[in-house]
């Protein structure tokens, strides 16, 4: 006994000593950024690749195949459209095999470019659950699915790509180098009469993927909703806590990403795959719970990469190609991602608008834009909301500019009133309303013999400008007096 103990003291103490295992650094995520919405994830390990969803595609029925209708919905803005990013990111990683692809769903911003990336780069599986128009029963929802989908499995069939379409238990513990990769949502359901199971939107089916890099958990949900079939409640406690997070359809908040989802899975960050921002307040929930964002939708790169280690994530995308701003001769200018000068007019970038022209200038301070004022921070952004500039304030919507002659209220409770020029009402009376100095209205307050009530109106019928109302009548009966009098003397 006493020598299994000193054994066992032995063995404890080597282990002390035992070199530090540390996170490979050759274990990576890499996001494909976006211009519009789509997603397209590389995962890297060990010199091994595999994709999540390959993004949309510059291909799209143009209707001259029945089976493929030209319908309303499908993305056909090349500028929306970042197949061309992927591929470029795919050359600077330089692959040139990927152990398998999982699309996650049939629509085009996730499985347009299978075809293309199969027909480039060749892949062992293509993981696809199975997909036909007739089972979407909200028929405005079709779009280009079959086209994309029936695209893929072309593609596979001509490269002798091994494609899993009935994906079983086995099949959904994935591993690619050192990476684990568990599916969820991934069996094909069916109808009684043998057909497959109808949903509104093939959103519904999309499979799940939590990916574990090295020891940092994240959960990439493809389009997954909460509607009417209530998936997120349904895989939240099956999917469990997270260090990391995309949002479900890019950056939807209504349909998809309940609080209670996203409480469940408690991740430190979110990846955002759609270019517009996050509403408003579903940013401050995310603040509250200090969930950082990372932002797919910027034009300076080609992706966004990250490492991993024991639930934290490092950003790594510097260690790639980017451009972004840079100063020529006191002009601030920009490149996109392919070091060249976007085009001119107004792009999103990074959750910001910006005004491009002159081949990559930036908009920078006071621009007149299609008759409509616009104002711009020193890095280039637009600044919406109320803008105050050389002691005046300014209230500027990125659809119509800066606001005239109008009312426009700020918190619920404060309102402003913006004149012909632009510049809010201060310390002065417009359409009998009295403005402070700092452009609020003076409610309930005497203004000089005057006095406000509780709307910032002058009122008559105001007791407290009774004395007034009286000497405003006076005058009024004398003047009427006096025209009377002249009119009767003339005669």
């Amino acid at each position: 006994m006493k020598t299994l103990k000193t054994l066992i003291i032995i063995i404890l103490v080597s282990m002390t000593f035992l070199p530090t295992v540390h996170a490979n650094s050759d274990d990576k995520l890499h996001i494909i950024t976006v211009a519009e919405w789509s997603d397209a994830m590389i995962l890297e390990s060990n010199g091994h690749y595999a994709m999540i969803d390959t993004g949309e595609d510059f291909s799209y029925p143009d209707g001259s195949n029945p089976r493929y209708p030209d319908r309303e919905g499908i993305t056909k803005d090349k500028d929306k459209i970042t197949q061309d990013r992927l591929f470029a990111h795919i050359k600077q990683l330089g692959i040139k095999k990927f152990d398998f692809i999982i699309i996650t769903h049939a629509h085009s911003d996730h499985v347009g470019s299978a075809h293309d990336v199969l027909k480039t780069i060749p892949t062992e599986k293509l993981y696809i659950k199975k997909y036909s128009d007739d089972r979407i029963s909200d028929k405005t929802r079709l779009w280009d699915n079959l086209y994309g989908y029936e695209r893929a499995l072309e593609a596979a069939k001509e490269t002798n790509t091994t494609v899993i379409q009935d994906i079983t238990e086995k099949d959904s513990h994935l591993m690619l180098g050192d990476i684990k990769i568990d599916l969820l949502n991934y069996e094909n359901e069916y109808e009684s009469d043998g057909s497959l199971k109808k949903v509104y939107d093939d959103n519904l089916n999309s499979i799940l993927a939590i990916v574990n890099i090295n020891n940092t958990k994240t959960f990439l949900g493809g389009d997954l909703e909460n509607t009417e079939r209530h998936l997120e409640e349904k895989f939240g406690p099956l999917i469990g806590q997270v260090d990391v997070m995309k949002f479900n359809h890019h950056v939807e908040t209504t349909k998809s990403n309940t609080k209670e989802f996203v409480d469940k899975l408690n991740p430190k960050k979110i990846i955002k795959t759609g270019i517009r921002p996050v509403e408003e307040k579903y940013a401050e929930y995310l603040k509250q719970k200090s969930i950082s964002i990372i932002n797919a939708g910027q034009l300076d790169r080609a992706a966004i990469s990250l490492e991993f280690n024991n639930g934290e994530v490092k950003d790594i995308s510097n260690d790639y190609p980017h451009y972004g701003f840079y100063n020529e001769n006191n002009t601030l200018k920009f490149k996109n991602w392919k070091n060249e000068a976007p085009k001119d007019g107004w792009t999103q970038h990074n959750d910001n608008w910006y005004y491009f022209f002159n081949s990559g200038s930036v908009g920078v301070g006071w621009k007149q834009l299609d008759n409509n004022w616009y104002y711009f921070n020193n890095d280039g952004s637009l600044r919406t909301g109320i803008v105050e500039d050389n002691s005046n304030l300014y209230y500027i919507d990125k659809n119509n500019g800066m606001l005239t002659n109008s009312w426009k209220e700020i918190d619920s409770n404060t309102n402003y009133y913006f004149k012909k020029d632009g510049r809010a009402a201060k310390n002065e009376w417009e359409n009998f309303y009295h403005f402070e100095a700092d452009g609020t209205l003076s409610k309930n307050k005497w203004i000089g013999l005057l006095h406000t009530n509780k709307d910032g109106r002058l009122s008559l019928s105001d007791y407290r400008n009774y004395p007034l109302s009286i000497v405003l009548l006076a005058i009024i009966i004398y003047i009427s007096y006096k025209i009377k009098n002249k009119k009767h003397r003339e005669y």
